[in-house]
């Protein structure tokens, strides 16, 4: 089985990787795949790809079973999400459990996705509740929550390739990369690291002078 959990990581920060790890534990997964993304047509980026992902490679290390895919930033942009996984599925057969992890706060704009309603005919759907984002109640990314098989636990998941849904409440996580990046542009993180922020990735982020009086990655 494979746990799918993409985000744009800018930066990646302590809340990211504690989620990862609450995957791993509750399902059993053998390892959990980050998966950072190139340029999303619904989340700008601010900073470049291969910042994102050296911050990435540095908050996982040493984190066992969390794992990078960095598929999505070796293809053309736009990202998509359908896309990503149409590919994983090619790799992984048509047996083997595939997990996409989204949190609450995306399903108010599933509908804007590529091709959202194929996502569970390649892999189960992991939600992880998101304080103040209230499950859909209607419209059709409700009507398509309601038809997909709900788990009574994250085990169930192992026993099919997709198709299922699973809800899951972690605790929540303080830590937001918009609240990051903006210590950063402040220039309070040049002395103080951020709450949240792995010392690794605080270091490089000083070091490329990232995230720094409006400037993009482009620019460092």
């Amino acid at each position: 089985m494979r746990i799918l959990f993409g985000g744009s990581f800018d930066p990646v920060h302590d809340g990211h990787i504690r989620t990862a790890l609450a995957l791993r534990q509750l399902t059993g997964c053998p390892a959990v795949y980050l998966l950072p993304a190139a340029c999303s047509p619904l989340k700008k980026t601010v900073t470049a790809d291969h910042h994102r992902l050296a911050m990435l490679e540095l908050a996982v290390a040493g984190e066992d079973g969390l794992l990078i895919d960095s598929r999505e930033l070796q293809r053309p942009p736009p990202s998509y999400t359908i896309d990503t996984l149409l590919d994983i599925r090619r790799e992984a057969g048509t047996t083997e459990s595939l997990a996409w992890v989204v949190g609450s706060d995306s399903l108010q704009f599933l509908c804007d996705w590529k091709d959202w309603q194929r996502i569970c005919t390649l892999a189960h759907l992991i939600v992880i509740d998101r304080p103040g984002w209230p499950w859909p109640a209607s419209g059709p990314v409700a009507g398509w929550l309601a038809s997909l098989p709900a788990c009574r636990g994250a085990d169930q998941l192992h026993y099919a390739p997709c198709g299922q849904l699973l809800r899951l409440s972690l605790p929540p996580q303080p830590f937001s990369s918009t609240d990051i990046r903006a210590a950063l542009a402040r220039g309070s993180a040049n002395t103080t690291r951020p709450a949240g922020l792995h010392e690794g990735v605080w270091r490089y982020i000083n070091d490329h002078h990232l995230y720094r009086n409006g400037n993009t990655a482009e620019d460092a």
